[in-house]
């Protein structure tokens, strides 16, 4: 079974990513880390402290966010928060929140009536096609001893 893989890319404006994926790292968890860097600082999240968003600006203290009503987070993700800071919302809630979602869009379908723009925050077909089309360029570089695989927006057809 392959267990480990390091994939380099480049994202749209030309900025440059690693993502490295392995079950092969004893002590990790569900060791879902992100890592962002860019040239004003840095973001880091964790999934075993889901609460927490350790923000580094550049030259500065680092700031750390814990989630919770009131401090400081956007309207579109303060409404999926349902308990105040101190009491822990982890993978449980976020699968909560994405069938709340699912279902508020399949009712209001069922009603005949549509619902307004950004009011359910939901993937589509499109970022699922976006997310194969990524996984087999991975495997088509792989097959080719790891040479670079363009994907561009023009593969990606439109569904609506």
């Amino acid at each position: 079974m392959e267990d480990t893989a390091y994939v380099t890319f480049r994202l749209e404006n030309g900025a440059p990513g690693i993502l490295w994926v392995t079950q092969a790292a004893p002590g990790q968890y569900c060791g879902l880390r992100i890592r962002v860097w860019g040239d004003r600082g840095g973001l880091e999240w964790d999934q075993e402290k889901p609460e927490v968003l350790r923000y580094v600006p550049l030259g500065e203290q680092e700031q750390i966010f814990v989630r919770g009503h009131g401090s400081g987070i956007v309207p579109e993700a303060e409404r999926l928060i349902h308990l105040p800071r101190g009491h822990g919302e982890a993978l449980v809630d976020a699968w909560a929140n994405l069938y709340a979602e699912a279902g508020v869009a399949v009712a209001a379908r069922r009603a005949g009536y549509a619902l307004p723009k950004d009011s359910v925050e939901l993937s589509g077909v499109e970022d699922g096609l976006k997310g194969m089309l990524f996984i087999d360029a991975c495997a088509d570089s792989h097959e080719s001893g790891g040479s670079w695989v363009s994907i561009s927006g023009e593969s990606i057809p439109n569904f609506c």
